[in-house]
């Protein structure tokens, strides 16, 4: 029996219902899982995508499924690297995860149902990306009127209220600061502390080599669990690879070790760029649920005339 083990972002983690749930089938993980038993494949598929993290989960995501299952094949939609995980040490707030399961820290769908989400919700964390940072800057020292107007998210919140930013940061701007910013106890700051950090990783950071190899490292920590354990690692992208796959760092070490590494065969497969080859503007704007997911329909193609019939051909 292939057990299947999809790592990756909200991409990977599927599209919310009419109840404002994400279950297994409307996920392209639950889609393969579908067409593999349509085809006489003994499996199991189990979809750990999930929203608001970067990678640097993703190895401790691995190591906990294999407790859990007998994983045979990983496949991972490596989310871009320009996601950014802020989280407040405990010692400021004092929760703390108490569970030891998967289940505990992550959201996991299979063809039973998803897990209930118990400590997913964690107002001491969260992840944005480097296009929110710069936005949030941006929008946070338009509405400052003084330097002294720094008493956290109050002002920040009246104002989006009476209309001064626009729409499209509004509600991200609340949800995502407030909820860190209520959990750094001891300074006045906590909004422009958090803000100008962003900012700093955002456009000082974003690709520095330090940054692509952290990044690249992450993922190859992924790939050596695997290959320790005799399991297939495949991975693929969602987006453009392209501001960091020129890098020596890419190019020395990790393009030779990865040779057989890609799903499909395909160094770098990026889906996004894909769909836009192969499918007309009009076609693939209409596919949109929002303005950056897709529905289920170009998963299935994509699984239909590709992933699942490479994927069987691996097994053979």
């Amino acid at each position: 029996m292939r057990n299947i083990l999809c790592l990756g972002s909200s991409h990977t983690e599927g599209n919310e219902n009419t109840h404002k749930q994400k279950p297994f089938e409307l996920s392209w993980p639950g889609q393969l899982h579908t067409w593999l038993r349509e085809h006489d494949c003994d499996c199991q598929v189990i979809n750990a995508g999930e929203a608001s993290y970067s990678i640097e989960q993703y190895p401790l995501k691995l190591q906990l499924a294999l407790r859990q299952w007998p994983i045979t094949d990983v496949i991972i939609e490596a989310n871009t690297m320009h996601k950014l995980d802020v989280e407040i040490t405990e010692q400021f707030h004092g929760h703390t995860i108490t569970g030891t399961q998967l289940q505990d820290r992550f959201s996991i769908a299979t063809a039973e149902g998803r897990t209930p989400v118990i400590e997913k919700s964690r107002p001491y964390r969260t992840s944005v990306s480097t296009t929110e940072a710069v936005d949030y800057y941006t929008s946070y020292y338009k509405t400052k009127h003084t330097p002294h107007n720094v008493d956290t998210i109050r002002r920040i919140a009246t104002e989006m209220r009476d209309g001064i930013l626009n729409d499209d940061v509004r509600s991200s701007v609340i949800r995502k600061l407030s909820t860190i910013t209520d959990h750094m106890p001891g300074t006045d700051r906590a909004v422009q502390l958090l803000i100008d950090y962003l900012y700093f990783r955002a456009v000082y950071e974003s690709v520095s080599d330090a940054n692509i190899i952290r990044y690249l490292q992450t993922l190859d920590h992924a790939v050596e669990i695997c290959a320790a354990r005799g399991i297939n690692c495949w991975i693929y992208f969602q987006h453009n690879t392209d501001e960091w796959s020129n890098s020596t760092v890419f190019t020395s070490l990790f393009r030779p070790k990865w040779h057989s590494n890609w799903l499909l065969d395909t160094e770098r497969f990026a889906y996004k760029p894909w769909l836009e080859r192969t499918f007309t503007p009009e076609q693939v704007q209409a596919w949109l649920v929002d303005p950056i997911h897709y529905d289920m329909e170009p998963y299935k193609i994509w699984i239909d005339q590709h992933v699942g019939p490479w994927l069987i051909s691996q097994w053979k």
